[in-house]
Parts: structure tokens; C-alpha cells; sequence
């Protein structure tokens, strides 16, 4: 029995990827903004557009954490719009002093750059600069680049550093507004807000191919450092090679040393570190290895601990130690990012997200020893289930009565893959139940980003309520899904072999587990076994999380009308695969006229809707 049920996970898993890699879908509605921390990490400044509590909003807002009293959340701003896009874009933190970017309405209009202060009378939030130029968006749907940002504050707050998406990008401008500047750099790049780039004696660290104005040859990206005027520009680093380029640099507040990435190798690889070099270029030492990306350095006050990302997790390193890289996390499925490492080096606040997914939670973790998820300082984790993200179990289509769900979502469950074991399937995975209309129903894996589940066949169609529920009786926000009462979608399986690639349907060589690819074509006259879903309720009714029966076995009511290349193929069964639960397959022999190589395969369903994949012929 479980070696049957595991193999049902392993269609599911080999037709839509790995569980824990699947993005959150249809949009980003937490739009996390990487989190800025204090001396001691017991303060974090961040932006989002969802609150705490897992509400969602309609603008993106910044919030205060703060220890070591009660853990308190303080909204400080009211941005709300036509998206998540309107409001905040970036923030940094320094001292008593918040400064950051703002949309206010959105993606279509102007941009901000803030300071703002907490006192006893409340916020008093001053905008400082509006720019109006916008820059050049990318060429794709509900996508929007912030045009200012990142945004920086000197030590003493009274100055503010921002970069804009242009030549010519860094300003400055004064803490009351005053004395906006354009710095004399040609190009360059700042580090991410979280991340200090001025040092308490205004010396500022960023990188540039071009720093003095355009060239007519390709060049390296170097690390420079120049006052906060713009004046005493210095090349701190000289790769030489137009192929090596610098990014993230940050400096510790004495200026004694300055951490970045780079892909700059002696030994022939290109494969981004992180490196160590003094402001006056000496000293140029790597801090990380191995063959994954190391990027986001995040360097403490005094310059004795550097963090970073390699492989998702968070690593550190004492500057002054024998070089030993610590991996502060062991997390199996999600992925963590954005360190930023508190002045006195003792504590790292960063983000989590799935391995392909947007930003959907804050924790903080000491410097100084591995940490396990169940040990992490939670500092904001909502829990929340995408709007438009409960679709049947192939990736696409509308959920339906009998059919394998995926529900995505963030925080769901702990950092792990939990999977049922045996049937009955139960309705509750470490304490985590899927609630459709009120009623749990059966589950086969759960992990912080997303729920596999069976939707049972006696479930109506139309708007249905959606929510999870917790140890304790802890609710998630609902959401309302329109089940559709038949949804036909095949499993496809990702096919690649050198340059080519096209989506594989689930279509088995009867009797065998050998799917009918490139590699093994099937041939007209062949009984094929094709595995999908949303095909609906079926003769006898089977109840969820049962294995569906073989004698006799469940056949769908409504059978789907089945195409290969073009041709109508005659289905000689359609409905619940034995043994499995909520996975359907259709039997079809392959029709004659089709012509040898890859063809389309079709599921059509009554209302006309149809899935399509691919299948190779000889």
C-alpha cells in the first residue's frame, strides 16, 4: 500500500516539479521588501503587502518589529491602491531614522524618496524628493521595475544616498530636503538599502564599469569608494578583464574593510564569490567556494563577521578567523535570502521564500552556530493562501470533484516535505488540514509553500471556500475557487535532450512504465495509457483518499473525447487509475493517418475545454 500511494506522489511530482520548488502563483501578494535590522537585530524595518496577521492589502506598507519586551508590530505607513505595487519599494534603517522609496500610486505615476522618524506623538514622515523621469519597464505582463532605489542614510542621518535606474544614477540629498545633488558618476550601482554603503566617515563603496563617463571598449566592474559629495572617486578593485564584474559591495561603519561579490577568478571559474578587499585595494582575499553562487554579502559593523547566501542558505565567516565558512541553515525546502547582519555581528535577519518563488517570510538566527527552522526567531510569517492559487494537481486548470489538488500559499506548513504514507489518506499532516467549505479534506503533502489534496467527488461545483487550518484551531484567510464540475488536464513530464525540449504528456506504453517520448515513440494501432485529471465524478462513486477500485473500476461519467496530431482516438476506458487516489487515465489506441514524429495529444473536455501536450510516433 505505500509503495502505491508513494508511486501516486511520484506522478504528481514528476508531471508539475518538485513540491517544494513551486512558485506561489498568479502574482506576488505578500511583496516582501528585504528587512533592515538595528546594533543588535532586536529591530527590523521591512515592507509588505500583506500584515502580520496574514490580511492582505492593497499597498504595500512598512512595518517595525521590536524586542526584547513584547514582540510588537508598528505600521507606519498608509499606502493603498490598485496593487500591491503602490507604496513602499525599498528601505533602509539607521539609528533612529527610516528612509525609503514609494510609489504612491502604483506603477504608472511618480516616485518618492522618504525619511521618516518615530517620536512620541507618532510618525513624523517627510518627503524629500519626488522624481518624475520613470526609466525603461520590461517588456512583459504585470511586471513594474522601481525607477529610484536603493535608498541609503549616513551615519549621523542627516544626509540620504539613493540611486536612480539612469545615467548618471546617485543623489544626495539633505535630511530636511535641502541640497538635492547629482553625484559625478557616469554608472554604477549601490547595494541593497538593508546593506551599509556609507561608513560613519562618509566614505561610500559602490560599483561601476564606467565611472568617469562612457567607454568604447567593454570593461570589468570594479569596486569604487568616493566621498558622499561625489568627489575623491578611487578604483578599489582592477580586474582588468571586461568579463569579471563586481556587485552588492558594502563597507563595514569604520571603513576598515569592504565585502562584495564577484565572478573575478585566478583559477579559471566564474562562478560569483564573496571577497574581502580594504578601501585602498589591498588585501583582496575570498571568503567563499565550491561550485554554487555565493551572492548578498552582508558585512557587521566592525567588519569582523560577513554573511551570505550559497545554495540558499545562510553561511557566515569571522574576517579575522582562519577563513572557516559556517552554514548558519540547513533548510531542505525552502530558500533563504537577503541577509543583513546586525553592527554588532551577533544576529542575521533574512528572508524566505520556496526555491522559485517570491519573498514570504522574515527570521533572524544567531551568527555563530547552525540553526534549525524549529530554533529560527520567527519575525514575520503570515499565513496565506494565494487568491488565484487552488488549481488541479497538472499545474493548470480548475479544480474538480475526485481530482488531485495543488493549493499555494505561504507559511503553510514547517520546512519540510510531509507526504501521507498509506490509505485511507489522513486529513491532517503535522497538525496542517485543508478546510474546503468548512470540511477537511484528504491530503497527501504538505510543505510551506504549497498542499497536494484530494477534492471528493461529492464536493459541488461552483464558488467554493478554501482556507487551512492549524494546531489550535488557527484559521488562514479564505479564499473563494470556482470547482468546476469537469476540468480535463493531462500530467505532463518536461522532455530535454540537448537542444530539444517540449512538454511530454503522461502518456504510458500500456502495461509498462515506459512513456511514449522521443526515445520510445509509440506506433499507430498501440493501446496507450495517458494519466491526468478533472475528469469528475465517476461510476461507482469512490470516497476521497481511498484507492480507487480495478474490479470493478471507477469509470467517469463524463468521458473525454481524446485527439492525437489532429485525429480522434478511440478511448476504451476513462477513469480512476486502480489503486491510486484522484488520478485519472484514459486508454486509447493510436489512430491511423497520424504522421511519425511529435504530435499533439488533446484531452477535450464536454464544455469544449482542451489540454494539450505532446507525444513522439514512429
Amino acid at each position: 500500500m505505500r509503495s502505491v500511494l508513494l508511486f501516486s506522489i511520484f506522478v504528481i511530482v514528476s508531471a508539475v516539479g518538485r513540491p517544494d520548488a513551486l512558485p506561489i502563483r498568479i502574482g506576488d501578494p505578500i511583496n516582501l521588501i528585504p528587512p533592515a535590522t538595528n546594533a543588535d537585530g532586536r529591530v527590523v524595518v521591512f515592507a509588505a503587502a500583506v500584515d502580520p496577521d496574514g490580511t492582505p492589502q492593497k499597498g504595500t506598507n512598512i512595518y517595525v518589529y521590536t524586542e526584547p519586551q513584547l514582540r510588537t508590530f508598528r505600521r507606519l505607513t498608509n499606502y493603498a491602491g490598485d496593487s500591491t505595487f503602490t507604496g513602499v519599494t525599498s528601505v533602509a534603517f539607521q539609528g533612529t531614522a527610516i528612509s525609503y522609496v514609494a510609489s504612491p500610486t502604483g506603477t504608472s505615476g511618480s516616485e518618492e524618496v522618504h525619511l521618516l522618524r518615530q517620536n512620541a506623538f507618532g510618525v513624523d514622515d517627510r518627503t524629500l524628493v519626488t522624481d518624475k523621469e520613470g526609466c525603461i519597464q520590461p517588456l512583459c505582463v504585470s511586471c513594474f521595475r522601481a525607477c529610484v532605489g536603493p535608498v541609503h542614510l549616513n551615519a549621523d542621518e542627516s544626509k540620504v544616498l539613493y540611486a536612480v535606474a539612469r545615467q548618471q544614477p546617485f543623489f544626495a540629498v539633505n535630511a530636511d530636503g535641502s541640497g538635492l545633488t547629482r553625484l559625478p558618476i557616469y554608472t554604477g550601482s549601490l547595494a541593497p538599502s538593508p546593506q551599509r554603503v556609507i561608513s560613519r566617515t562618509g566614505l561610500v563603496v559602490f560599483t561601476s564599469s564606467a565611472p568617469a563617463g562612457p567607454t568604447f571598449a567593454a570593461a570589468a566592474t570594479d569596486v569604487y569608494v568616493m566621498n558622499l559629495n561625489g568627489t575623491g572617486v578611487k578604483q578599489v578593485t582592477k580586474f582588468g578583464n571586461a568579463s569579471f564584474f563586481a556587485s552588492n559591495a558594502t563597507i563595514s561603519a569604520g571603513a576598515e574593510l569592504i565585502a562584495f561579490e564577484s565572478n573575478f577568478a585566478t583559477d579559471g571559474g566564474q562562478v560569483n564569490q564573496i571577497w574581502v578587499v580594504n578601501p585602498d585595494g589591498s588585501g583582496l582575499r575570498r571568503l567563499s567556494s565550491g561550485d554554487e553562487i555565493a551572492g548578498s554579502p552582508s558585512i557587521s559593523a566592525d567588519a569582523s563577521v560577513v554573511t551570505f547566501t550559497q545554495g540558499g542558505q545562510i553561511k557566515s565567516v569571522r574576517t579575522g578567523g582562519d577563513g572557516t565558512v559556517l552554514a548558519l541553515t540547513k533548510l531542505p525546502v525552502s530558500a533563504a535570502a537577503n541577509p543583513a547582519v546586525s553592527d554588532d555581528g551577533t544576529q542575521v535577519v533574512f528572508t524566505l521564500a520556496s526555491q522559485s518563488a517570491s519573498l514570504a517570510a522574515i527570521y533572524r538566527i544567531p551568527t555563530d552556530s547552525t540553526s534549525d527552522i524549529r530554533s529560527f526567531v520567527s519575525i514575520y510569517a503570515p499565513h496565506l493562501l494565494n487568491a488565484n492559487g487552488v488549481v488541479n494537481a497538472t499545474g493548470y486548470g480548475a479544480p474538480s470533484p475526485g481530482s488531485l489538488i495543488s493549493i499555494y500559499g505561504a507559511n503553510i506548513g514547517a520546512d519540510e516535505l510531509v507526504q501521507a504514507t498509506e490509505f485511507p489518506l489522513p486529513t491532517s499532516l503535522k497538525e496542517v488540514s485543508l478546510l474546503v467549505n468548512g470540511q477537511p479534506i484528504p491530503l497527501l503533502a504538505v510543505t510551506p509553500w504549497q498542499i497536494n489534496a484530494q477534492l471528493p467527488q461529492l464536493a459541488p461545483s461552483g464558488t467554493a471556500s478554501f482556507q487551512v487550518r492549524y494546531a489550535g484551531g488557527a484559521l488562514s484567510p479564505p479564499v473563494s475557487v470556482d470547482v468546476k464540475s469537469v476540468s480535463p488536464s493531462n500530467f505532463v513530464i518536461p522532455f530535454l535532450r540537448g537542444n530539444l525540449y517540449y512538454p511530454q504528456a503522461a502518456a504510458f506504453h500500456a502495461g509498462t512504465r515506459i512513456v511514449a517520448d522521443s526515445d520510445h515513440p509509440a506506433v499507430v494501432g498501440e493501446k496507450l495509457e495517458i494519466y491526468g485529471l478533472g475528469l469528475g465524478v465517476t461510476n461507482p462513486v469512490v470516497p476521497a483518499g481511498i484507492a480507487s477500485p480495478a474490479s470493478p473500476p471507477a469509470s467517469a461519467l463524463a468521458k473525454p473525447r481524446l485527439q492525437i496530431g489532429g485525429v480522434d482516438a478511440t478511448v476504451t476506458f476513462a477513469g480512476l487509475t486502480p489503486g491510486l487516489a484522484g488520478v485519472y487515465q484514459v486508454n486509447a489506441i493510436v489512430p491511423a493517418g497520424v504522421e511519425s514524429g511529435l504530435q499533439s495529444l488533446a484531452w477535450i473536455g464536454p464544455d469544449g475545454v482542451v489540454s494539450y501536450s505532446s507525444i513522439a510516433l514512429k
